[in-house]
């Protein structure tokens, strides 16, 4: 969950001609890190919009299953997909599981690469399919005028045309990205992870936000500033920078393709996003988490948004336009600011958690307390129980 930053960062220059050029040239440098971090968050934050908006069908949905009483009226075609509900006891929980999760790959990468590599290819495919199939769906429609139309397959019985178009596309993309290793196909389907993730993981309250993003916090600090006093590397940064040899390359060494297995390239496994600078020569590299929680709280907020505008109770507000939502995209913004100057001002991986959090949390009371809504925003109750802030199928 840190944040890094390659070559981009400011004050590694060579040696300059003069000490004017020198300047200039570290300006020039500068403004382009800070350019290519805007795209950075620009990616970000459209990729929180689209999970929260890619949930807000299903949600609606389950209001008028609840409203009707009908449980059986309740649609079957995957768009009121199941959700996990987070709650405070996962405090401890998952900063440890986390923990072990990046030891175990300190220590025991070269054993476990190939295990992880097609594991997460797996899930990126099913991740896909998920963000895909709406396009699908409308796309048969636009050509059939329906979406029911079945395939009978083996062994898999029957699925619909648009959901075979879907499986076909997301797999021929994560192909393509084992065997071009490309940083981009890299990131569209660290970005597909994120928001099937948000879709299904949901925040009950901000009063839960709270707790176990302190726990998160605290995770993300020590492992990127104390970890290297006791395992003599930066274990966050170490395994943020490995790559893990190509499952295709792997697979054709055991069945008899040397020159096959020669010629895959190592893959970075997205567990984060990679960016090469536009305007500048430096890689950046952010951790998923690091969208991923403020993510939790922005969709948290668009819910309850839509619960308030329900009920009729946004119509009291003074500026309806600064919404709990905006609110939180807002603070996403400031924290990930925050986070690169403090990148560009020391130099060194930082965590962006720190700078994340808190942004996204405060400013979220404040506007509440200014609403007089803090105490339904922090227990998730807003008053009308027919529109649920967490929902499963």
């Amino acid at each position: 969950m840190a944040e890094l930053a390659g070559g981009s960062i400011p004050g590694t220059a060579g040696e300059a001609a003069s000490h004017g050029f020198e300047e200039e040239s570290e300006s020039w440098r500068t403004l382009s890190f800070l350019v290519d971090e805007s795209l950075i968050m620009v990616v970000c934050v459209f990729t929180i919009i689209a999970a929260a908006e890619r949930a807000m069908p299903a949600l609606r949905q389950k209001e008028d299953v609840e409203k009707s009483g009908d449980k059986d009226g309740a649609p079957h075609d995957g768009s009121m997909f199941p959700t996990f509900q987070l709650d405070a006891s996962l405090v401890f929980i998952i900063p440890v599981m986390l923990s072990v999760t990046l030891l175990a790959l300190f220590f025991f990468f070269a054993q476990l690469e190939f295990i992880m590599a097609v594991y997460i290819a797996c899930v990126a495919v099913c991740s896909l399919v998920f963000n895909i199939q709406p396009l699908c769906e409308g796309a048969v429609k636009l050509l059939c005028a329906v979406t029911t139309i079945r395939i009978d397959l083996p062994l898999v019985g029957e699925v619909t045309i648009a959901t075979l178009f879907a499986v076909v596309i997301s797999a021929a993309i994560v192909l393509a990205w084992l065997v071009t290793a490309s940083w981009i196909l890299l990131d569209v389907l660290g970005i597909s992870l994120t928001i099937w993730m948000l879709c299904h993981i949901k925040l009950p309250s901000l009063r839960v936000a709270a707790i176990i993003f302190c726990g998160l916090v605290l995770y993300d600090i020590f492992w990127v500033f104390y970890s290297e006093r006791i395992f003599k590397k930066n274990v966050m940064v170490d395994i943020a920078m490995k790559e893990a040899h190509n499952p295709v390359g792997v697979i054709a060494g055991k069945i008899g393709f040397p020159e096959v297995a020669k010629s895959s390239p190592k893959i970075s496994l997205p567990g984060k996003l990679i960016f090469h600078g536009v305007f500048s020569s430096g890689t950046s590299v952010l951790g998923l988490g690091d969208i991923f929680v403020p993510g939790l709280v922005a969709c948290y907020t668009k819910r309850f948004d839509y619960a308030l505008r329900v009920s009729g109770r946004d119509l009291l507000r003074r500026h309806r336009w600064l919404t709990y939502f905006n609110c939180s995209l807002l603070g996403f913004c400031v924290g990930m600011t925050m986070s690169t100057l403090a990148v560009l001002l020391y130099g060194v991986a930082q965590p962006a958690l720190l700078y994340i959090v808190p942004t996204s949390i405060v400013p979220l009371l404040l506007l509440a307390l200014c609403n007089g809504e803090v105490g339904a925003l922090w227990r998730g109750d807003c008053g009308t129980p027919h529109v649920p802030l967490v929902f499963s199928a």
